[in-house]
């Protein structure tokens, strides 16, 4: 049986709120067209590159065409502003202290671009500290679901599978960790928690809910 040796974590929706401001922005975007946007919809693009664009929805809902470039410039500017009012979830901070208390590596994965990645890890106060970045960068070969990313986060450390676990938010990014073979902890949000998040190894609604010593010895049974 190995030790584990690291923690990764996702960026969007596990270290911050993110993705929950970006649904209700789309949300906002398409009542002040007298339309819905579903969260069906953005489950889509949750996690991953690509998905359905919501503004090919809304052109449909509204039955014509609307003035994208000034939609879009509208919403990223409002999403960017609330954006910039998050700080952490709540006992994410906690997990990664006593990652790092434990002399574990620790890393993020995430489809992002780094340089997004990196801007958002500094304005949460976790800039420092990280042992590896891995970031898809646009790429949707590379993106979650695939398990890419989490295996160059682990050949950078010249760790197993069963060396790491890892914490998640959405059916993607489960399967990405999954398929990899690390163990993987989901951690809810108003989101995600409408989806099936079930092939995680361990589920919570909230990183408050469970400590990394608990999360370890789960993982640990497992590789046995």
């Amino acid at each position: 049986m190995s030790p584990i040796r690291a923690v990764f974590f996702d960026l969007d929706g596990t270290l911050w709120d993110s993705e929950v401001v970006r649904f209700r922005s789309w949300v906002r975007v398409f009542e002040e067209h007298g339309a819905r946007y579903t969260l069906e919809s953005y489950a889509t693009r949750l996690g991953t590159v690509g998905g359905v664009d919501p503004l090919d929805e809304l052109e449909a809902a509204v039955g014509g065409p609307i003035d994208r470039a000034a939609v879009r410039r509208g919403r990223d500017e409002r999403t960017t502003a609330d954006l910039d009012r998050l700080s952490p979830r709540p006992g994410v901070t906690e997990l990664i202290e006593q990652a790092r208390r434990r002399e574990l590596a620790t890393g993020v994965v995430s489809t992002d671009e780094r340089a997004y990645v990196l801007s958002s890890l500094e304005h949460l106060g976790l800039g420092e500290g990280w042992d590896v970045v891995a970031t898809a960068d646009g790429d949707p070969t590379r993106a979650k679901p695939s398990p890419a990313l989490y295996l160059e986060a682990l050949a950078a450390l010249s760790i197993d599978a069963e060396e790491a676990v890892a914490i998640e938010d959405s059916p993607n990014g489960i399967l990405a960790a999954t398929r990899a073979g690390i163990f993987c902890v989901a951690v809810s949000h108003e989101v995600s928690a409408t989806m099936d998040l079930s092939r995680s190894d361990l589920l919570v609604g909230s990183a408050l809910d469970v400590s990394l010593d608990e999360v370890i010895r789960l993982a640990e049974r497992r590789a046995r």
